[in-house]
C-alpha cells in the first residue's frame, strides 16, 4: 500500500481564486506535475499575509502543498513568485483574451490529471498574449483551436459535418464555427430556407 507524500511540491499558474470563510481563500492552479488541483492559503484575506502579490491569477508559482487525505482540497506550505505578466494587465483587451486561456483551463481540464504539452501550451499562449497585446484576440484564437484539439475536440475541415460529404480539393465550403467544421454549399443553401434553424456563430467562405 502506497503511502500519501507528506509534501507536493509543483510549478504552476494560478487560474482563479475564491474566499472561504473571513481570512482565507481557494485558489485553482494548474501545475506541470499535478494538472489542475485546488488549495487554500490561510490567511491570503488578511491585511499583512505572505501570500499578498503571488497567489494572483496569471502568476507563475512554485509551491509546497500539503496534499488532502480526506479529499481534493489541498493547503499551500509555501508559494514564490516565479513570472507575473508585464504587458497585457495593462491593456483591457488583451486583458479580457487572457482571461478566455485561464477559464478554458478551468473549465474544460479534469482535476488532477497532469497533461505537459497541455501545461506547455498554458505557458506559450499566455506569453504571446502578453508579448504582442495587440494581437491578443488572433492569438487567443490560435490557442483555442490547440487547446480543443488536444481535448479530443478536433475542428473538422475535410468533410461536410451535416451530410458527411467529402469536400473536394478545388471546391469552396463554410466554416462554421458553432457547428464544429465545414459545411458544404449545398447544406448552407437548404439550410437557408429552413426558417427553423439558424446558424449561430461567424460562418467564413472557404475556398
Amino acid at each position: 500500500m502506497s503511502r500519501m507524500p507528506q509534501t507536493m511540491d509543483v510549478e504552476g499558474i494560478v487560474l482563479k481564486r475564491f474566499p472561504v470563510g473571513e481570512n482565507d481563500q481557494i485558489y485553482s492552479v494548474y501545475s506541470r506535475e499535478s494538472g489542475r488541483i485546488k488549495a487554500s492559503a490561510r490567511g491570503a484575506l488578511k491585511p499583512k499575509n505572505r501570500w499578498r502579490g503571488v497567489l494572483e491569477p496569471f502568476n507563475r508559482i512554485r509551491a509546497v502543498i500539503h496534499p488532502s487525505r480526506t479529499g481534493r482540497l489541498h493547503r499551500f506550505n509555501e508559494a514564490d513568485l516565479l513570472t507575473r505578466p508585464s504587458s497585457f494587465l495593462k491593456d483591457l483587451t488583451a486583458l479580457h483574451a487572457a482571461y478566455v486561456v485561464l477559464e478554458c483551463y478551468e473549465r474544460f481540464t479534469p482535476e488532477e490529471y497532469p497533461h505537459q504539452e497541455i501545461y506547455s501550451l498554458l505557458l506559450k499562449s499566455l506569453g504571446a498574449v502578453d508579448r504582442v497585446p495587440d494581437l491578443a484576440g488572433f492569438s487567443v484564437r490560435i490557442f483555442c483551436i490547440e487547446f480543443f484539439t488536444m481535448n479530443g475536440f478536433a475542428l473538422e475541415w475535410n468533410r461536410c459535418v451535416r451530410c458527411g460529404k467529402e469536400r473536394p480539393a478545388d471546391k469552396s465550403a463554410f466554416f462554421v464555427a458553432s457547428e464544429g467544421g465545414v459545411i458544404c454549399r449545398g447544406c448552407i443553401r437548404s439550410h437557408e430556407s429552413d426558417k427553423d434553424r439558424i446558424i449561430h456563430g461567424p460562418t467564413l467562405q472557404m475556398g
